[in-house]
């Protein structure tokens, strides 16, 4: 029987690292996300008229976050040359800046 140390190094590689500037662009995009995130369940307590013009801009929003969010990955996998497995999605450590390949 493996150990829990065991099967977690199986989930999850160290793959690569990024600079502090790149850790802080992808920081300020997941915080921006989550805020975002965190925001429609107050939508359904909101007027219907504004309500809807919250939700359209919230999506516009989302949409646009998400982008940058997809685009900062491929360019950074591009740079460091980061191994990418179908069924693994890439992780960052913000506290260490350590960017992990997670099975997903």
């Amino acid at each position: 029987m493996k150990n829990n140390k065991q099967c977690t190094a199986q989930l999850k590689r160290l793959i690569g690292m990024v600079t502090e500037e790149e850790r802080d662009e992808i920081q300020t995009l997941f915080e921006r996300q989550n805020a975002l995130k965190e925001l429609f369940p107050s939508l359904t307590t909101m007027d219907v008229d504004e309500s809807n013009a919250l939700y359209e801009k919230m999506i516009k929003d989302m949409g646009s976050v998400s982008a940058k969010l997809k685009l900062w990955w491929k360019e950074k996998s591009i740079a460091y040359n980061w191994d990418n497995i179908p069924g693994h999605k890439w992780e960052i450590d913000f506290e260490s800046c350590e960017i992990y390949l997670v099975k997903m």
